[in-house]
């Protein structure tokens, strides 16, 4: 039987159907389209492929067998369920449902995504959105293994990003790191302080190799300093604290930044102090779907500027990875 439905074809079987339900050649021909010898060598290629007869053929008609009763009956099952595939993927083909899997960085996932995704489901009721945290590297590898559809990333100034040449990044918005100080520090209430005035004091920054604690390094050094960094953690909250604390200070992307009692931000001459969003996709895997969440990220990081601690990147013109 398997070496049977290994050489059947669709084809037919639908003609096998129709001729079962007409009952005669020529009425299964009108009803697919066929001439009435098309569906002839049809049924007599499916004959051979069962060895079996399943018609009984008469001057002025055609009648089933039972066993090709019986294959017609199990065929129509299969071809409605081909049929409901068939219609699941134009409308995923076409944008109309789906699954997206999106991965983003923590403070994209709660200042960008949440009411980026109501715009999109509003759009595309009938899909389903998978969400999954990360760091920019660790998004964009599950990206080009295709293990995620749409990355949400981040660098620290357009000449930092070394990225994936097949990867199309959509810039988003920019923001500017804010420098989070104790409320009696020196500077606090200073409009502007520059990061070389800081090079004696003790930071707070994340994680070793994280794109934060790099981003910090390469800040500083191009200040001509090195930050001499006594504490680390990844949780801006907990940088916060620390900051409060006395025991240093930190830098915090504006979006990580949440207004607390005992600090205050300042913020720095330092022209390349900032972060830029990307929204990262594989051009050749863009579908509707796709299109449609990154256009709906483009508009909430539109509407995300307040003090202009954030800043809406300036569209259309998209480079390219």
């Amino acid at each position: 039987m398997a070496q049977v439905f290994s050489v059947t074809n669709v084809v037919q079987l639908r003609t096998l159907v129709a001729v079962v339900r007409q009952g005669s050649f020529s009425g299964a021909a009108r009803d697919l389209g066929y001439s009435p010898s098309a569906v002839s060598q049809q049924i007599a290629a499916l004959e051979r492929t069962c060895k079996v007869e399943l018609f009984e053929r008469r001057a002025h008609s055609v009648h089933p067998t039972p066993i090709a009763r019986q294959i017609a009956e199990r065929s129509n099952e299969v071809l409605m369920a081909l049929d409901r595939l068939r219609d699941q993927i134009r409308a995923i083909s076409q944008g109309w449902h789906g699954s997206i899997r999106v991965g983003a960085f923590g403070t994209a996932s709660q200042h960008l995504l949440p009411t980026a995704v109501r715009h999109f489901v509003d759009r595309y009721p009938g899909s389903e959105v998978m969400l999954e945290e990360g760091f920019p590297t660790e998004l964009l590898r599950a990206l080009v293994a295709r293990d995620l559809d749409v990355a949400l990333v981040y660098s620290h100034g357009p000449s930092q990003r070394k990225w994936m040449k097949e990867i199309k990044f959509v810039e988003l918005l920019s923001e500017k790191m804010l420098l989070v100080l104790p409320e009696d520090h020196p500077f606090a209430g200073h409009r502007h302080v520059s990061l070389a005035d800081l090079r004696d004091e003790k930071w707070i920054a994340s994680h070793e190799g994280t794109p934060g604690a790099e981003g910090l390094e390469e800040l500083c050094a191009a200040a001509g300093m090195t930050p001499n960094i006594g504490f680390r953690s990844n949780d801006p909250d907990v940088m916060e604290r620390l900051v409060r604390e006395k025991v240093g200070v930190a830098l915090i992307p504006a979006m990580g930044f949440v207004p607390m009692p005992g600090v205050t931000t300042v913020e720095l001459a330092d022209s390349n102090a900032m972060r830029i969003v990307y929204a990262a996709y594989l051009p050749d895997d863009a579908s509707p779907l796709i299109e449609a969440l990154v256009d709906a990220l483009r508009e909430v990081s539109s509407s995300l500027v307040g003090d202009g601690a954030l800043t809406p990147w300036p569209h259309p013109q998209d480079p390219e990875g």
